[in-house]
């Protein structure tokens, strides 16, 4: 797992003395939207994304909607032979079930459905990914990994196993058999930075990228983000956030954008190797979003 370089220059004035009580790497940075305000911690240092990485994936699905090589009303059937575990419910549904491209996306960021996601990253696929990555300016992202095969290699199992990998890899989430020496847990899985993906909200703030169109659909998705235990629980109850959450063993992520009162701020909370119980490693991260939201908005707000 990737290792820490140390904080940098400017962090909140209380953001190193909470690092160190932190147990594990954690990377923060947050940018006001409108003031150009910054909040930053390891910002620059490499971390495993976890699922946070189908935020870029849904960036380049909608460029190809807004090029018309697809449009999200196209439909994908679903089968057995592209179930993939972990979180989610299309893995349940029946085979042959067909499902737009617009529900697979929504499935995708509020809920983190690994299948929908594999569906969408078929569709994609890698070469254009890498081609959002670019013209994003992510210089220090890489994606190197479809969404099965992070989830196989979180397990210690390879997609050449062929259907039998499913169970298979079922059965040792639930058994929480995991492999750290794996692909998934090295430098060499699904990496970014905290300040890539805050460069990645800021620029689909600003219209840099996206049509209007497909900027709204964007953010309205991650509007709808149901895992809500990090950026947004200890916030004030209203606060609207658009978000993707990313985790799974010793990996906690969440990044998107705060609506606060003061004005929107893009945010990256990402930690590897957060050993211990996930409820408490997500409750820290909370705790941490709060004290960012403090530094925008007064302790007060």
């Amino acid at each position: 797992m990737p290792t820490p370089n140390g904080p940098v220059a400017c962090p909140a004035k209380d953001l190193t003395s909470f690092a160190k009580t932190f147990t594990g790497v954690l990377g923060v940075s947050a940018v006001h939207l409108e003031t150009g305000e910054q909040v930053a911690y390891n910002s620059d240092h490499p971390l495993l994304t976890a699922s946070t990485f189908k935020s870029i994936l849904l960036v380049s699905l909608l460029e190809m909607v807004d090029v018309q090589k697809l449009s999200l009303d196209d439909r994908i059937t679903f089968t057995a032979t592209k179930r993939v575990a972990g979180s989610g419910v299309l893995k349940l549904m029946r085979s042959d079930t067909e499902v737009s491209i617009g529900d697979l996306a929504v499935l995708m960021i509020t809920i983190s459905d690994n299948t929908a996601s594999q569906m969408l990253f078929d569709v994609v696929g890698h070469d254009r990914i890498q081609h959002t990555i670019d013209r994003l300016g992510l210089t220090r992202t890489r994606i190197p990994l479809s969404p099965k095969e992070m989830l196989l290699g979180i397990v210690g199992l390879d997609a050449s196993m062929g259907p039998v990998a499913f169970d298979l890899s079922m059965e040792r989430l639930l058994n929480r058999e995991y492999d750290f020496e794996s692909r998934a847990y090295s430098s060499e899985g699904n990496i970014s930075t905290p300040a890539d993906m805050c460069r990645l909200f800021r620029r689909i703030h600003n219209n840099e990228v996206l049509s209007c169109e497909s900027k709204r659909t964007f953010l309205d998705i991650h509007k709808g983000q149901q895992l809500r235990t990090v950026i947004p629980h200890r916030l004030p109850a209203g606060t609207v956030c658009a978000h993707k959450t990313g985790q799974f063993e010793l990996v906690s992520c969440d990044v998107g954008i705060v609506y606060s009162r003061h004005g929107p701020y893009a945010i990256a909370l990402m930690a590897n190797g957060a050993r211990g119980d996930r409820i408490e490693v997500n409750a820290a991260l909370a705790a941490l979003s709060r004290r960012v939201f403090d530094e925008f908005n007064g302790p007060e707000a």
